[in-house]
């Protein structure tokens, strides 16, 4: 795999990261404007389990085509997206910081 189609990928996996995360924030800055105020003790429950679909979609996005790869013997390209990866996904958060600091 080339370099160019390692970053075109890891530019996808940190995109697609990104927009999961702002549409989970998305809807729980909405919820208790949609639903009004939430039971604790199902809030509680439904925030964990939000938790843990979140770790199970951010760490597919992350972790998987990467270690794909190097379980296919491709070790240098695995570690190489998940580095690349990691690199936009820093560029991303860097941004998001920068943008919410300006308003």
């Amino acid at each position: 795999m080339s370099n160019t189609q390692l970053l075109k990928d890891s530019a996808r996996n940190a995109g697609g990261i990104a927009v999961y995360v702002a549409l989970v924030s998305a809807l729980m800055n909405s919820v208790e404007r949609i639903g009004g105020p939430a039971n604790k003790a199902l809030g509680g429950i439904a925030f964990l389990m939000l938790f843990v679909f979140s770790a199970a979609v951010t760490g597919t996005l992350f972790l998987g085509q990467p270690l794909a790869l190097f379980l296919q013997g491709n070790r240098r390209e695995g570690i190489s997206l998940l580095a690349y990866t990691l690199g936009w996904l820093f560029v991303l958060t860097v941004a998001a910081f920068v943008v919410a600091l300006s308003f």
